[in-house]
């Protein structure tokens, strides 16, 4: 999966709890519902406030604590190769941001995903991610122009996790389908979510590639088909220029016992 729910929970602590202090290697967001809880964040302490999210980028040290009363608050975690920057397609980085009330439905919701076994859970988890994301972003925009610019980002990311199968999809379709000059669209794209449309649309094909390569039979020419690539020669070629091997190697390497 480009990105992919990695864990969920809804907590209520006493005054003076503190979190161990580690460091993450994935997207964490923490929700505040309920009194006030410390989260420091790049050296900097904070004050996690009912309404407000803190993110955590990959790489952070994650430090939370409560204050002087009970403290409660929901958070998950995201992983896979695209998830931060699908966090930044949306406007956020690492800090603090008043997004309104939380969803607690679809924490509830995905909880239960997440606890479920099979490839279909874990899909579903990932698209109630992207929701909760949403949700976020709605409330988190303060003008008109951010506002626009966050909408445009995000329907160009929702109409690049529906079309990236279809070979014919292109960053050309896209700017038409949006209504926009392709330019400026890849130009606000890269300023939102650190990489290029062309970069982000081959990463989301490969990723779901390398999942079929290691665990369906699938031939070569059939994985090419479904990943959004026409061409059997060409999957192999960017293949090999972003993972260093062809679609062969990968799945001999990827089934060989270690």
């Amino acid at each position: 999966m480009p990105f992919s729910a990695r864990s969920v929970g809804h907590h209520t602590v006493p005054p003076g709890w503190a979190d161990e202090v580690f460091r993450v290697h994935h997207v964490a967001i923490y929700w505040g519902l309920r009194g006030k809880g410390g989260i420091e964040i790049g050296g900097g302490k904070h004050q996690l406030d009912p309404e407000q999210i803190g993110i955590y980028l990959p790489g952070s040290e994650q430090i939370l604590y409560a204050l002087d009363e009970p403290w409660e608050y929901c958070w998950w975690t995201m992983d896979g190769p695209m998830a931060e920057q699908i966090v930044r397609s949306f406007g956020f980085t690492q800090g603090i941001y008043k997004v309104g009330p939380a969803p607690l439905n679809y924490i509830s919701a995905l909880e239960c995903m997440i606890q479920g076994p099979g490839r279909q859970n874990e899909i579903s988890a990932s698209a109630l991610v992207y929701q909760l994301l949403c949700v976020a972003a709605q409330h988190h925009a303060t003008d008109a122009e951010s506002r626009k610019h966050a909408t445009l980002i995000e329907r160009a990311t929702e109409l690049i996790l529906a079309s990236w199968p279809d070979p014919a999809f292109s960053v050309e379709h896209l700017a038409d389908e949006l209504g926009i000059h392709r330019s400026t669209l890849a130009r606000r794209f890269r300023q939102s979510t650190g990489t290029t449309l062309t970069d982000y649309i081959t990463a989301m094909r490969l990723q779901n590639a390398v999942a079929m390569l290691r665990e369906t039979p699938l031939s070569m020419a059939e994985i090419a088909a479904q990943c959004g690539y026409a061409d059997p020669n060409y999957f192999s070629k960017q293949m090999k220029i972003k993972l260093g091997m062809p679609p062969s190697e990968f799945r001999r390497s990827a089934r060989t016992p270690t």
